[in-house]
């Protein structure tokens, strides 16, 4: 499955993500912060590097934002089968 997580850089969003990953899923990360997103992609990419997980800044109270998360995450992916909004 390929799935989309806001606010997936720390806590509940970034334990999804490894869980996902874990299981063979493959993930787009995204956060407010690129510092963390840069770092958590390296992280999980070391972890799991046969899956795809890749990520990009996201503020989700901005609705540009979640639309160019879209457009990336169509672009990485080709299909979005789960997006969590976290």
């Amino acid at each position: 499955m390929n799935i989309v997580i806001t606010g997936s850089t720390m806590g509940i969003g970034k334990a999804m993500a490894n869980e996902f990953l874990k299981h063979g899923d493959n993930v787009i990360i995204s956060s407010r912060n690129q510092g963390r997103v840069d770092s958590v992609v390296e992280e999980l990419q070391g972890k799991y590097p046969e899956q795809m997980v890749c990520g990009i800044t996201c503020d989700v109270g901005n609705p540009d934002d979640i639309e160019a998360l879209g457009k990336y995450a169509l672009e990485q992916l080709s299909v979005i089968d789960m997006w969590i909004n976290n």
